[in-house]
Formats: C-alpha cells, sequence, structure tokens
C-alpha cells in the first residue's frame, strides 16, 4: 500500500472516530433528556469517551433513559469496540519505506511491531465506526423517527 492510500484510509478512521464521539454525546443528552444538541454535546465533551459511554450504559440500567435498553446496550458494545480500535490505530506508528512509498505495517503503544497491519485493518475499523456512528442515528430517532440528525461520517 503506498502512503497516499494509507493517509487516506487514516483520515477516514480519524473522521469516523470524531463523528461516534459527537453521536455518543448526542445520545447521552437523550439519555439525559437534554432535546438540544448542542448543550448535549458540551455535556458529553466533559467525559472521556469510554466514561460517556459507561454513563449511558448505567442510565438505562438504573431505568432513567428513554430509549430502549437493549438497544442501548448493543450499541454501547459497539461504540466501545469500535472507538477501542479506532483508538489503538490511530495512536500506533504507522511505518513505510520514504525510499519507495510502500507500507511496512504499524507499531503499537506497547511496542509490538504488526506487519500484516493495512487496508483490510483499516477497512474493517471504519466499517466499525460507521455501524457505531449509524446505530447512534437510529437510537437518537427513536420515537421521533423524522428527527435530523446531523453527523458527518465518511464512507
Amino acid at each position: 500500500m503506498k502512503s497516499d492510500e494509507l493517509l487516506s484510509l487514516l483520515g477516514k478512521v480519524t473522521g469516523n472516530g470524531q463523528a461516534l464521539e459527537y453521536a455518543s454525546c448526542l445520545v447521552l443528552g437523550k439519555s439525559l433528556g437534554i432535546s438540544e444538541d448542542t448543550i448535549a454535546v458540551r455535556v458529553g465533551q466533559r467525559l472521556p469517551m469510554n466514561g460517556r459511554l459507561d454513563l449511558i450504559g448505567e442510565l438505562v440500567r438504573v431505568g432513567e433513559s428513554p430509549m430502549d435498553p437493549t438497544r442501548v446496550r448493543e450499541w454501547v458494545s459497539l461504540a466501545k469496540a469500535a472507538s477501542d480500535n479506532r483508538n489503538t490505530i490511530v495512536h500506533s506508528a504507522w511505518l513505510g519505506d520514504p525510499t519507495t512509498d510502500e507500507f511496512g505495517g504499524a507499531l503499537t503503544k506497547k511496542g509490538t511491531h504488526e506487519p500484516e497491519w493495512g487496508e483490510a485493518r483499516l477497512q474493517d475499523a471504519i466499517v466499525h465506526l460507521r455501524k457505531a456512528i449509524d446505530g447512534a442515528v437510529a437510537l437518537l430517532r427513536e420515537g421521533d423517527p423524522t428527527r435530523t440528525v446531523l453527523i458527518q461520517r465518511a464512507p
């Protein structure tokens, strides 16, 4: 894989990761009964992603969320996995040979060289992030199918 292809895919992982962060703020806002998206985002951004997802799960567990508990639990699990995978990818060093412009794998934060990481790993992360984003949109539209949810995600 050439570096421009790698950077394009890394950009999609990053962009979709940001879209999931935004979507999780909106889901938290709905769980808390906050109807204004800008306020939901301001509240949600006070917590790290996993803390936000844990709080959403806790609100459903104690019956304080207006959303379907089963669907929310499934979404929280999906969103956590997608976010954790995004973090692993984004915070790893992607290696390449500048003389050939060829990809050479990744070096994780734990110092593990992952030479097989490449397009398939990145495409998989993009798909899982998009599923989590789409799941958030479905939760946000639950009970209000005409609600407009403006979230930009990379294809």
